[in-house]
């Protein structure tokens, strides 16, 4: 059972123990400021126009002038969380797609035609690739866990290219453009000739890092069949508290590029995608949080993609499975306020030295943010249970303040949906002196 609002007398004192007497209520709207302009960055600039933008950039504004004209903090919470609403009224707008500069190397010669197989990276290009990702990215690949040059492969079939640099299958489909051949993706973009059996790789992407790629034929890797096989449909959905997840049957998850989820929401006339499932998990279930279903029969359609992959040494290439549909009948819709997180300790278990804090709710996701010094408020990451590892917050020595926030989330049983609203923030103080020692600042 949720704990009800505590009064505004005993707020205010936990935030006169939390930060002195003097100026508590202040320094209250000042967390509660930085939490509405942590909020609207959460929500990505690039997923908004200029004109909707301005429209967030004046609700935080607004927002702002009403924290501060708040005289005690119930009216701060309340002017924190109305200002959250008018930021969610805000639509999203997808923007135009990424304008590319791909330039291919000097040495470059027109393309031949393309081969279909398997093209792994050259021992050379790989030794360069993963330090240039050491550079920007992943400096753990330069340690002794990095994959070998096996894993780091292009598949090619048809129109079709998979490049996976260690990862997961993403197939992507690509096509002639003057002398070479491209393919596009939200993040990154392929320019890419045939020369032999040696494929050059012209890698560019959303961030800034570019890289030049070789990969070498390997025909020793052959196709499984002779033509392309169609995915089986997912079958047996079945429904849990946190989510609904279904099976796949028969199905290497290397040899298909994911799963496209939609429903069709009671009243509509037509099925919206929510998602694209790009890890196995992701493929086989989708919570109640991202289904957001309404009063009355929504039917969920999921389709396995097709895609490109290699299992038992051999190429599979695979088609789009049949969408395979699932009606979810709701009879009713309760919104429930997640507790705030409350009576924060430090807990020590073996090696490991946790920030722990007490909640009604345990078992959803609570969002973690931390500022160091006089740093602004930065999201830290997700805490699926009360607790994070304090070593992990990286620390300064000083003061630094953690807010948690206990994030919306749904949970469905019996025909009730329950979405659980977002809490307000709670903050506290850890203070690391110049040994590394960690404290609890009351």
């Amino acid at each position: 059972m949720f704990k009800k609002l505590i009064c505004m007398g005993v707020l205010l004192a936990m935030i006169f123990a939390l930060f002195g007497c003097d100026g508590g209520l202040s320094k209250y709207k000042s967390f509660a400021k930085e939490e509405l302009e942590v909020y609207a960055a959460d929500k990505g600039r690039d997923n908004y126009c200029d004109e909707n933008w301005a429209g967030i950039t004046q609700f935080i504004t607004d927002g702002k002038m009403e924290i501060g004209a708040a005289k005690n903090s119930v009216e701060v919470d309340s002017a924190l969380v109305g200002a959250k609403a008018k930021i969610d009224t805000v639509e999203v707008e997808i923007q135009q797609p990424v304008k590319w500069n791909l330039t291919p190397p000097a040495e470059w010669k027109p393309s031949d035609e393309i081969q279909n197989g398997v093209y792994l990276m050259t021992d050379d290009s790989y030794e360069n690739y993963r330090r240039i990702l050491a550079l920007h990215e992943s400096p753990s690949l330069l340690g002794l866990s990095v994959p070998p040059p096996s894993r780091f492969m292009a598949i090619i079939y048809g129109n079709l290219i998979s490049l996976d640099s260690g990862g997961g299958n993403n197939a992507v489909q690509f096509s002639r453009s003057g002398d070479f051949y491209i393919a596009t993706q939200a993040y990154q973009a392929m320019l890419f000739t045939f020369s032999g059996d040696m494929l050059g790789v012209r890698l560019e992407r959303l961030n800034g890092y570019n890289y030049n790629l070789q990969f070498k034929r390997d025909t020793s890797i052959p196709f499984a069949e002779e033509v392309p096989r169609q995915l089986a449909a997912p079958t047996n959905f079945h429904l849990a508290t946190s989510h609904v997840r279904w099976n796949i049957v028969g199905e290497d998850f290397s040899s298909f590029n994911g799963a496209r989820i939609e429903c069709n929401y009671a009243g509509t006339e037509s099925f919206t995608e929510l998602a694209i499932g790009k890890t196995t998990a992701d493929a086989k279930s989708i919570n109640w949080r991202q289904l957001e279903l309404v009063q009355g029969t929504n039917t969920l359609r999921v389709t396995l993609l097709g895609g490109l992959g290699i299992v038992d040494k051999k190429i599979h290439v695979t088609t789009d499975s049949e969408p395979a549909t699932y009606e979810i009948a709701v009879t009713s819709v309760e919104t429930v306020s997640r507790a705030k997180p409350t009576d924060f300790f430090i807990r020590k278990e073996s090696d490991y030295i946790w920030l722990e804090w007490t909640q009604d709710d345990n078992g959803f996701l609570n969002k973690v943010y931390i500022k160091r010094s006089d740093q602004n408020f930065e999201s830290f990451g997700y805490a699926v249970r009360n607790y994070v590892e304090i070593e992990s917050l990286g620390l300064i020595q000083g003061k630094n303040a953690i807010r948690v926030v206990s994030i919306y989330d749904a949970r469905f049983a019996n025909g009730v949906l329950t979405k659980y609203i977002e809490s307000q923030p709670a903050y506290v103080n850890l203070v690391m002196n110049a040994n590394g020692k960690v404290t609890l600042q009351k």
